[in-house]
């Protein structure tokens, strides 16, 4: 399990880290863990330790803490260990620690200005190489408000691919534009910038990879800040084969939102 850390535009990332379950019927494990940062340069994956964290402690981790190296791609994580990792590694670790169902063991991760915080509750596996993403975006807010969409990926391997998200409306299935996103990244789109109105419901696809889609907000004078993320079609299955009934959402939106060059 892998707890991102986010650096979002002129704003203090934050991730704080629990060394205990968040039920007590799946996990046994009391020990310390070795708690490390991992970020990668495109080419490696680089492996830095930051302390170990005994057990019934937690751990709070800024943007302020790492360095630019770090957050040179905007995005690092926080990797819990019971050994030291390699300082360069050509794949993601793969220990299981931390792992619960019931709910997922999860990290508060957070954006915060001078003014305002805003967290969510999260953790991240790696994606497939080869995936897709699908998301409806009904987080606009308006007024004095700017919209962003922000997506995080995380693969196994090292590299920096960009590849291409396009903006849709739904309810017209109109095609509005493409911005590149990347691998093992955090990528901020702004939103306002596509005029959006109150009756408007975007969407987001990528047949390439997959993503953590949120909706980030703020007001024009930074008092007010909001994060919200949305969940995968097979989030709201309730029985049978969720993954297939994903896939059947996937390709019938697929099918009936085209760029004009593909009509």
């Amino acid at each position: 399990m892998f707890y991102p850390i986010l650096k979002v535009l002129e704003y203090e990332g934050w991730t704080t880290l629990s060394n205990y379950a968040p039920n007590n019927w799946e996990n046994t494990d009391s020990g310390s863990k070795i708690i490390h940062v991992l970020w990668t340069d495109g080419n490696q994956w680089h492996s830095k330790v930051l302390t170990d964290l005994e057990y019934d402690q937690n751990l709070n981790v800024s943007t302020n803490d790492l360095s630019e190296e770090i957050l040179q791609n905007n995005l690092a994580f926080l990797y819990p260990s019971t050994v030291k990792l390699p300082e360069l590694m050509d794949s993601l670790p793969s220990e299981k620690n931390w792992v619960t169902q019931v709910p997922a063991w999860r990290a508060s991760v957070g954006i915060k200005s001078d003014k305002a915080q805003v967290s969510y509750q999260g953790e991240i596996e790696p994606f497939p190489e080869k995936a897709s993403l699908l998301t409806f975006h009904p987080f606009l807010q308006f007024g004095e408000f700017e919209n962003f969409l922000v997506t995080i990926n995380l693969q196994n391997s090292p590299g920096i691919k960009s590849s291409e998200l396009e903006i849709f409306n739904s309810s017209q299935k109109l095609y509005i534009d493409s911005k590149p996103i990347k691998r093992n990244t955090a990528t901020v789109i702004p939103l306002n910038d596509y005029k959006f109105s109150p009756t408007d419901l975007p969407v987001f696809i990528n047949k390439e990879m997959s993503a953590i889609p949120f909706g980030f907000g703020r007001t024009k004078n930074g008092q007010m800040l909001s994060l919200e993320h949305t969940h995968p079609p097979a989030s709201f299955v309730l029985h049978g084969n969720r993954m297939a009934a994903q896939s059947g959402i996937k390709a019938s939106w697929f099918k009936n939102l085209l760029r004009n060059d593909d009509n």
